[in-house]
């Protein structure tokens, strides 16, 4: 098990450093919340170890030696000035939400370090067990890439390449702990895409965000599930807190390509982000900066070009590449007649026909297959009731709740006549999450004497959730101390 461990310290060593440096070099260009930036050194982090882990492996020269050096890359990048300070200055600032929050955030602390102890079990989930893992188990044998007999792995395989780095070494703990390094990720670009939004509840939204088993129950295991959502979520709240313009839509086309390199469902996610972008342009704080004589409509073509254009680069790339390894353009495991087990997670045809208005009725509480897991307590109490309240208020309130759930449910509609597995729409219910939000703080200043009880039920809820996602983790780690 320290050999295991080890091997997680080497690669996320390497994760923080490079990615720091990374966003250090970005930030003097995109002026984004602390939150924000921190998401982005661990997303940048896995994306460049999941590059370089792919180009090594192209020339066939993956080893043990890769994890050490990937661990001297990150320990480097400490050695500049410029990136020390820029460390020390978000470890600053999110300490301050310690300060000004010390019980919500030492339980959500605790919670995430019960989750995180279930990167120490052996791989057991189904996908795990079957596809992500081996694959990567198989690269690493063969020091680089080769056409395997799995589910899926052929092509958009970018976390498997990532978990291959940690199965140089053999270490599944090393590829579990990268994958829920994705969920912390997630809690911090959803505060960070509340700041950007004038919200200020950064670290309420941030629990809510993740409190909820769709993103929980698989963060801990080698799935792509959270890292997807992670990526996604980092793709708007870098778009909203760059207010669209350039710099912050290639930013933003970034995140889009590595998560559509990690699932291609999440190209869909692509219309998300465009919506968004023409939703912003009816908010005067939200939309790109306009000379006064210019249409603030006026360039959504070429940014919409921007945004798209890497992504359809990207599932021609992978595409491609499968058929050079296998002969077929599109996955064969999607296009064969379904087995037994793929039969029980396909939609019926009457929950296709319910598909769209799924989040505002059972697809917020969750169930069994295919409808997936449990979204957020948040959600399961406060959607319907926002999307009342923006309806009676409109206005401003309404302009920013349509900038979130507008596109949330436009994704999963667009998805959901396919895929309903609420694990497969985690983007969705962030976005809704932080939609939420604006609308419980809009009737928190219009309601001055009612400010305190909204944000007592919104800690309730909060609390309701961690304790879901803790009593989960439990039950996953304790057989490992069973014997002890």
């Amino acid at each position: 098990m320290l050999g295991q461990l080890a091997t997680a310290a080497l690669l996320l060593c390497g994760v923080l450093g490079l990615g720091l440096r990374g966003v250090t070099a970005a930030d003097r260009r995109l002026a984004l919340p602390a939150a924000t930036r921190a998401a982005l050194v661990l997303l940048v982090g896995i994306a460049v170890l999941g590059v370089s882990t792919f180009v090594l492996g192209q020339f066939g020269q993956l080893g043990a030696w890769w994890p050490v050096v990937f661990a001297l890359a990150g320990g480097t990048a400490w050695l500049r000035r410029p990136v020390r300070a820029a460390g020390l200055d978000l470890a600053g600032r999110l300490g301050r939400t310690w300060r000004t929050h010390p019980w919500l955030a030492s339980a959500f602390a605790l919670t995430l370090a019960v989750g995180a102890l279930g990167a120490l079990a052996p791989p057991s989930h189904v996908d795990e067990v079957e596809y992500h893992w081996p694959a990567a188990e198989i690269w690493a044998t063969f020091h680089g890439w080769v056409p395997v007999n799995l589910r899926h792995v052929n092509a958009f395989p970018f976390m498997e390449v990532v978990y291959t780095a940690a199965a140089t070494q053999g270490s599944y703990v090393a590829a579990h702990l990268l994958h829920f390094a994705t969920l912390v990720a997630l809690a911090l670009v959803a505060a960070g895409l509340a700041r950007s939004l004038g919200l200020s509840g950064g670290l309420e939204v941030a629990v809510a965000a993740v409190a909820m088993r769709v993103v929980w129950d698989f963060a801990a295991s080698a799935y792509n599930d959270t890292a997807v959502g992670a990526f996604l979520v980092a793709a708007v709240a870098v778009a909203v807190g760059g207010r669209f313009e350039r710099r912050a839509l290639v930013g933003a086309s970034l995140m889009l390509v590595v998560a559509t390199s990690i699932k291609p469902t999440a190209a869909v996610a692509t219309g998300l982000l465009v919506l968004a972008l023409v939703l912003a342009r009816l908010d005067p704080e939200l939309a790109p900066p306009q000379d006064g004589a210019v249409s603030r409509w006026r360039g959504i073509p070429s940014s919409i070009a921007l945004l798209a254009g890497p992504v359809l680069a990207t599932v021609v790339f992978w595409s491609v590449r499968q058929h050079a390894y296998t002969g077929w353009w599109i996955d064969p495991f999607l296009v064969a007649p379904p087995d037994e087990y793929v039969r029980t997670t396909l939609p019926t045809t009457a929950e296709q026909v319910v598909a769209p208005v799924m989040p505002f009725v059972l697809g917020v509480v969750g169930s069994p297959e295919p409808w997936g897991g449990r979204t957020s307590a948040v959600l399961q109490v406060l959607l319907l009731p926002a999307l009342v309240y923006v309806l009676v208020y409109r206005g401003r309130v309404a302009r920013r709740f349509a900038l979130l759930a507008l596109p949330a449910w436009a994704n999963w509609v667009v998805l959901g006549l396919f895929i309903v597995r609420t694990r497969f729409h985690i983007v969705s219910w962030v976005l809704l999450v932080v939609a939420c939000r604006v609308v419980l703080e809009d009737a928190a200043r219009r309601w001055p004497a009612w400010s305190g009880r909204l944000e007592a039920v919104w800690s309730v809820l909060l609390a309701v959730g961690m304790v879901d996602v803790g009593v989960s983790s439990v039950r996953a780690v304790a057989p490992l101390f069973a014997g002890s």
